[in-house]
């Protein structure tokens, strides 16, 4: 009966693995790479560019398996006046992991040598999602003279998990990931390719970023809980840059009242964890002497994908100052109109 057993286990492991190799190849075929491979040390990272046109405008993505997947709608509006660059990092999607740690400084290493080494100098307009904006921190301390602004997008805030809701992060703790070794082997039989179904705010089920994420999710999902799992150092790290100096900044801020509905069903525990983000979101807003807020009030956490509009107008708003103070020079003529309203200026 044991001999039985383990033949109906090992069985059921080849047949996952066969199953999970068929999916990778089925997702190289359906979702053919539109970008390039550039080798940074011992790893090639995945990019892709627009036209060169104007500056350029480096999206860096958050804690998400779905690497750049999240910026094409914005990418798409800054096109015709900029050069958008995308990048997904180490270990997410087509990018190899390679051994740098998954540090501030290191990921920003990447980055900034990705940059020259696929052909595009400084100075840059950096935007960043979530957790992007503690990486953010530490590209701007590394390279402060390559940077000509910085957009934050619904950003990380280095004091988040010492300001939200006990109670939150109680929950958040207990419905935590598990170990990765056991994500990894998920990964490998095909199990996270049959469970992993997941849909970005602002999309439909079968629109092209989900079917993309959830086909590249198990190659994605170990660098992705790699890096949750660097969330506290990334915190600490991300803690001792208290200051842009005059580098131009936008914090863009999803408002709306229905956000995190899902996430958080107890609705005064969800007003405080909002209103507590909303004071971080603020507070970002003293790492720059130059600084305003930009507020999305039809957004949750994903502003690039519910209103992709006002992370645009943050770009423009930013490019303007920047080009005006010096920090970019005016190499395009850029399309004016209505941006939304500031919110906080200094």
């Amino acid at each position: 009966m044991g001999r039985i057993i383990l033949f109906l286990v090992l069985l059921a492991v080849g047949l996952g693995v066969l199953y999970e190799q068929f999916g990778r190849f089925r997702a190289r075929r359906a979702f053919p790479m539109t970008g390039r491979l550039v080798r940074v040390g011992d790893h090639r990272l995945h990019c892709t560019a627009t036209a060169p046109r104007g500056p350029v405008v480096v999206f860096e993505s958050g804690l998400d398996p779905g690497g750049a997947l999240p910026w094409e709608r914005v990418v798409r509006q800054v096109a015709p006046f900029a050069t958008a660059f995308t990048y997904d990092r180490a270990g997410i999607q087509r990018s190899e992991r390679g051994t740098p740690p998954k540090t501030g400084a290191a990921m920003a290493r990447d980055l900034h040598d990705l940059l020259h080494l696929a052909g595009y100098p400084p100075p840059y307009l950096l935007v960043g999602h979530s957790l992007a904006g503690l990486l953010l921190r530490s590209f701007v301390a590394q390279y402060p003279m390559e940077v000509g602004g910085v957009v934050l997008v619904d950003a990380s805030h280095p004091d988040q998990l010492k300001r939200l809701p006990t109670q939150l992060l109680d929950q958040m703790k207990a419905d935590g990931p598990p170990p990765r070794w056991v994500v990894r082997l998920a990964a490998a039989v095909g199990l996270v390719r049959f469970f992993g179904h997941s849909q970005y705010a602002g999309t439909r089920p079968n629109d092209r970023i989900n079917l993309a994420n959830q086909a590249f999710l198990p190659s994605s999902i170990d660098a992705t809980m790699e890096e949750l799992a660097q969330m506290p150092a990334l915190l600490d790290e991300a803690r001792q840059v208290t200051s842009f100096g005059t580098i131009p900044l936008r914090v863009v801020t999803g408002t709306s009242p229905t956000r995190d509905q899902q996430e958080v069903p107890d609705a005064t525990l969800r007003e405080e964890m909002n209103r507590t983000w909303y004071a971080l979101q603020q507070d970002q807003l003293r790492l720059s002497t130059r600084s305003a807020q930009l507020l999305a009030p039809k957004s949750g956490h994903y502003v690039q994908l519910e209103q992709p509009e006002i992370v645009t107008a943050a770009i423009k708003q930013l490019l303007d100052q920047a080009v005006a103070t010096g920090r970019v020079p005016d190499r395009s003529a850029r399309p004016g109109g209505g941006l939304p309203a500031v919110a906080a200026a200094r």
